[in-house]
C-alpha cells in the first residue's frame, strides 16, 4: 500500500501516522513469517550446498515454469501470444525466449492490470512500487507469497552477515512516511 499518498494517513495526527505505520509494519512481518516463509528460507539454504550443475538446471527449471505461467495466465501475455501465433509450450529452453518482445515499462505503466494473473484473486494482492530510479516509480500487484519467497531470499543474504531470524535489524529503504511535498516538520 502506498501510506503516505492516502488521505487518511496524510490528514492524521502525527502520533495518528506513527501507529499507522507500526501497524502496517507489523502486519507486513505477520504476513511474511509463516510456514511456507519458513519453507522457503529452508529450500534457499539448502540450495547453497549444491553444485553449480544442479543450481542451473534449477533455475533453467524455475525460468521456464514462470514463463510458461504467465503466458497461460496474463492477460497481457495471452493477448501476445495471440497476436503473434505462439503457444505457451514452445517456449521450453532458456533460447526460446528470443521468441518474446522485450517489455516496455510504459506498458506495465498504462495498463498495470493487465499483468496480473487470472489464477490470483485480485483482493489477494498487495499494491507495490519500484524504487522509480529511472524518473517516477512503477505500480506492481503482487501475492504474498511472492512477498514470503522474496523475503527468503533477503533472510538468506542476511543470514551470510550472520543475522538469526528473530535478531532485530534495522534496514534502510526508501519508503515515503511524509507525503513529498511537506515543508514542515516533523518529517
Amino acid at each position: 500500500m502506498n501510506l503516505y499518498s492516502k488521505s487518511i494517513y496524510v490528514n492524521s495526527p502525527i502520533p495518528l501516522q506513527n501507529a499507522q505505520i507500526s501497524i502496517k509494519g507489523l502486519a507486513s512481518r505477520l504476513a511474511r513469517r509463516t510456514p511456507s516463509f519458513q519453507a522457503y528460507c529452508a529450500a534457499a539454504m539448502e540450495r547453497e550446498c549444491w553444485p553449480v550443475d544442479r543450481i542451473r538446471e534449477f533455475q533453467q527449471t524455475e525460468l521456464i515454469c514462470f514463463v510458461q505461467h504467465a503466458l497461460r495466465t496474463v492477460p497481457f501475455y495471452q493477448q501476445m501470444c495471440r497476436e503473434r501465433g505462439i503457444a505457451p509450450s514452445e517456449i521450453r529452453r532458456q533460447e526460446d525466449l528470443t521468441l518474446l518482445p522485450i517489455l516496455e515499462k510504459d506498458a506495465v505503466r498504462q495498463l498495470p492490470q493487465r499483468f496480473v494473473p487470472s489464477d490470483l484473486n485480485p483482493s489477494h494482492l498487495v499494491r507495490g512500487y519500484t524504487s522509480g530510479t529511472s524518473g517516477s516509480p512503477i505500480m506492481l500487484m503482487r501475492s504474498l507469497d511472492s512477498i514470503r519467497r522474496e523475503h527468503s531470499f533477503v533472510w538468506r543474504q542476511f543470514r551470510w552477515a550472520g543475522c538469526r531470524l528473530m535478531d532485530r535489524i534495522a534496514v534502510l529503504r526508501g519508503d515515503m512516511i511524509v507525503p513529498a511535498g511537506q515543508r514542515k516538520p516533523p518529517y
